[in-house]
């Protein structure tokens, strides 16, 4: 079973694409990490699967639930998603690439940077 199964999911913001029919399936076992430039998608993926906000098109199952679709939404607090927001200020290590992969981490069970299933 996927822990997060992502598919063909878009979002725009006053008309700029920000995601284009993008598709992720994350396993159940799995630790993610979602790294990319400022301004690629990465939080505004994770508002999306922590319920935040809503896809213009495609679906988001978290486990065998659907929660959001073109006529589904199931509200963040029903999720069982934990979100911390991502403070630039806070460095956990003193290499850039250590702190951007804690800052991002995606898993199952337990909180991890931003997002925690």
């Amino acid at each position: 079973m996927s822990a997060v199964e992502i598919r063909n999911v878009s979002k725009s913001y006053d008309g700029t694409a920000v995601l284009n029919d993008f598709t992720l399936t994350v396993a159940d076992t799995f630790i993610t990490a979602i790294l990319g430039p400022s301004g690629s998608g990465k939080t505004t993926l994770l508002r999306l699967i922590a319920g935040f906000d809503r896809p213009d098109a495609g679906t988001i199952m978290l486990g065998d639930q659907l929660v959001d679709d073109a006529r589904t939404h199931v509200r963040p607090e029903r999720r069982g998603i934990g979100y911390v927001i991502q403070d630039g200020s806070f460095t956990l290590k003193s290499d850039n690439t250590d702190s951007t992969a804690a800052e991002v981490t995606v898993t199952r069970g337990a909180l991890l940077g931003e997002l925690a299933l």
